[in-house]
């Protein structure tokens, strides 16, 4: 069970920082992998699909409308799940080519209009999904140690098996 944008959004340290939906995902119940934060302009390749950005815009903020076209372009091409920008003192307002890239890519995007530290959020959204795949990983480690088990005894494929 994976933490979904919808969930993402609720989460007490982003509903601080005042989300507002600026492009709307295709599905709230999207998986987000994990939350990054990064000001790097060149991130896109660094990200995973279903990753989530936030950022402030820092990297954005001298390069012109073009680079910022690109930008968009290239976290829609690796398939993140959303950018999450906090709006201030690198980047009063959100660009329209922005908003604009990112709505022709279908790439969500929210605007956050309070500081809350990136670090907060990163830790409550990733431990979060941290918890919800405890479980599984606990199956896994119970399958692991009844087949290591199983082989141990002598009783070779059809023990292994009837586990």
């Amino acid at each position: 069970m994976a933490l979904t944008l919808a969930e993402f959004l609720l989460l007490p340290s982003v509903q601080q920082a005042s989300p507002e939906v600026a492009v709307p995902p295709a599905r709230l119940g999207a998986a987000v992998r994990w939350v990054h934060s990064s000001e790097i302009y060149e991130i896109g390749p660094l990200l995973s699909a279903g990753d989530l950005l936030l950022t402030t815009g820092l990297g954005l903020a001298g390069v012109d409308a073009g680079a910022r076209r690109h930008w968009v372009r290239e976290l829609a091409a690796q398939r993140v799940s959303a950018v999450a920008m906090e709006l201030g003192r690198s980047l009063p307002d959100l660009p329209g080519e922005i908003l604009d890239e990112a709505t022709r890519h279908g790439l969500p995007l929210y605007v956050l209009r309070q500081v809350v530290p990136f670090i907060r959020i990163s830790e409550e959204a990733n431990g979060a999904i941290l918890h919800a795949d405890a479980p599984r990983l606990r199956l896994a480690d119970q399958v692991v140690h009844e087949v290591h088990a199983a082989l141990a005894a002598g009783g070779g494929t059809p023990a292994v098996v009837s586990c």
